[in-house]
């Protein structure tokens, strides 16, 4: 596949391995092939408060999109750009607006059409959604580190961007020494080499994207936990964060006993219920 980033090239230009994905500059080739999954737990809000579950982020609104017919499997396109109209509409029900965004969690690939493409979607989705002009928004491509995991990069990202949103830092892509120059014109998106520490106010929402083959994308809001627990009364949310910490500490009882125990998987003989139940079980 010629997007792939040829790495006999890269080591004959210099580079070491950690350096062969440059997203957004100006002589990335490529994206480095990277291997592993991630996972989250999505439930309702409502179930999170009444079992006294961790909140990491709240997701705001998600959505795909499939551009149009074509024999590149690799290239990207620009069907993300219809969720603008969404995204607006679901950063109003949270009383927001798109000068909200604190921060973008771009696919990022490093390749030359993608991280081209992805930045002409974002300026125009912004000019659409109505951000100020001028108040630009810091640019997250963590695979720069990361690699390119075939199956599992939307998730890391989704995990990136909810630690970015709970600690108001935006990581740096490092390997950002010479942005492209064909990327200037995208005055809403920063390409930041450095991370950059911003506050909660600045940074409590933001944009993850991801672009899959087949010209199928798919973007999604996250915002900070905050946005929910501002909404409960005060018993509502001492009786969540007592159900919490009940939780967290069994939690933790039970990974320490993972490592020092060496018993994660604990192999049942029987189902959560009892014999007799089991039609009943299966048919509720």
């Amino acid at each position: 596949m010629k997007a792939t980033s040829n790495a006999v090239d890269e080591l004959a230009a210099g580079r070491e391995p950690s350096e062969m994905s440059r997203p957004t500059t100006r002589s990335r080739s490529g994206f480095m092939e990277s291997q592993g999954c991630g996972v989250q737990i999505l439930m309702t809000a409502k179930l999170a408060l009444e079992i006294g579950c961790p909140i990491q982020g709240i997701m705001g609104y998600s959505s795909t999109h499939t551009d149009k017919q074509g024999r590149s499997v690799p290239a990207p396109g620009h069907g993300v750009m219809s969720a603008a109209a969404p995204l607006q509409k679901a950063l109003a029900g949270w009383g927001m607006t798109a000068d909200d965004i604190g921060v973008i969690s771009m696919h990022g690939t490093s390749t030359v059409a993608n991280d081209k493409n992805e930045s002409h979607v974002y300026q125009q989705m912004f000019e659409k959604m109505g951000r100020t002009p001028g108040l630009a928004v810091p640019v997250m491509a963590q695979k720069w580190i990361c690699g390119h995991a075939k199956g599992g990069a939307a998730a890391w990202a989704l995990n990136g961007v909810m630690q970015s949103v709970l600690s108001s830092v935006v990581a740096g892509n490092r390997n950002a020494d010479d942005i492209s120059p064909e990327l200037q014109k995208y005055s809403y998106l920063l390409y930041n080499s450095h991370s950059i520490q911003r506050t909660p106010q600045d940074l409590n929402a933001a944009l993850v994207t991801s672009f899959g083959f087949g010209q199928v994308g798919g973007i999604i809001l996250v915002l900070h936990p905050a946005h929910l627990f501002g909404r409960l009364s005060e018993e509502e949310y001492a009786k969540y964060e007592k159900l919490r910490k009940y939780r967290q500490g069994r939690t933790y009882a039970r990974m320490h006993s993972a490592l020092t125990k060496e018993d994660l998987v604990r192999v049942e003989d029987s189902p959560p219920y009892p014999a007799d139940l089991e039609e009943e079980v299966l048919l509720n």
